[in-house]
């Protein structure tokens, strides 16, 4: 069920713990005039890469293993596979994954406890992707979920609603988009407008930083009024699109372009949706403040439930 107005105007407040970790770990500075997309690649992805090898193996019954994608260009994408110790990858459903960091950072890497779950709990292919190609592991027959956080989502969306356009041989059946920034300003619709009020709500409480923010949208330079960006582009198309799952955390600026996505494809485009909101929460705190254990576990709990919604869903 959609959050009500109050339980969204609410989720701004901050959780306990998450005030309690925002206090004892000060917002950094904003990054130095002479920084650059790519040292802030590597500092990332370091330190991403001792968190993961702090933890354990793969479970029981899960491999992970490394691809490079071709491309039409003569390049190769890397990606990391998540799936089954047995042979029958091509018996199970696909989740192409799409990472977060602002279109200019992270890595096939990310959310790797997340995935993990996923994969084995619904017994499913996650295919985690530096860039937006997807490899011939699993069967698309069986189902074709594209999803992914923060950045990643927006590509996601784009992924989903192309796929759609162009009547591809293998049909996406269901969209997970996690934090997704979707919606510019300038493309609320008039009947959203009171709706939209997350970006001055949560201004003040913002992950990452502002400053931050705008480096990477800068890199980026995307075409905000382009269907590639935002499904509020007056271009963009909804026929066709698929169940749809949706995260959203309550002290986010971008809360409220997931919240008003959702309410577009269920009420005037009957899609079939399921959304958790993360009330008290900020954007993307299962990478910023991995500490909320409790928080980070009840997400990932959420995100296996809602890929196996959209599982069932593609079976009706």
């Amino acid at each position: 069920m959609a959050p009500t107005r109050t339980e969204i105007l609410k989720s701004a407040s901050p959780h306990p713990d998450f005030a309690k970790a925002a206090a004892e770990n000060a917002q950094p500075p904003p990054p130095a005039n002479n920084i650059t997309i790519p040292t802030l690649r590597t500092a990332s992805n370091a330190g991403k890469a001792q968190h993961r090898s702090s933890h354990v193996a793969p479970p029981t019954g899960l491999r992970e293993w490394e691809i490079e994608i071709p491309t039409r260009d003569g390049s190769a994408i890397p990606a990391l596979v998540y799936g089954p110790t047995d042979e029958a990858v091509g018996e199970r459903p696909i989740l192409l994954f799409f990472h977060g960091g602002g279109w200019g950072i992270g890595n096939r890497f990310d959310d790797f406890q997340a995935n993990r779950s996923i994969a084995v709990e619904n017994d499913i292919i996650v295919v985690a992707v530096n860039a937006h190609k997807i490899h011939k592991s699993g069967s698309p027959s069986k189902g074709l979920i594209v999803g992914g956080i923060s950045a990643g989502g927006n590509i996601a969306n784009a992924v989903v609603h192309l796929n759609c356009e162009q009547s591809s041989t293998a049909p996406v059946t269901g969209q997970f988009l996690s934090v997704p920034p979707l919606l510019p300003a300038h493309l609320v619709p008039e009947k959203y407008k009171d709706d939209f009020i997350s970006n001055e709500q949560n201004k003040d409480t913002m992950v990452p930083p502002p400053k931050l923010l705008e480096m990477f949208t800068g890199a980026y330079n995307p075409d905000s009024n382009s269907a590639l960006f935002s499904p509020f582009s007056p271009s963009a198309g909804y026929q066709g699109l698929p169940p749809t799952y949706i995260q959203a955390c309550g002290v986010d600026v971008v809360r409220d372009d997931a919240l008003i996505y959702e309410r577009v494809l269920r009420e005037e485009h009957h899609i079939a949706t399921r959304v958790d909101l993360c009330s008290g929460l900020p954007h993307h705190f299962c990478e910023f403040f991995p500490q909320l254990t409790e928080a980070v576990e009840k997400r990932t709990k959420d995100t296996v439930a809602g890929i196996t919604w959209l599982l069932v869903k593609d079976d009706m």
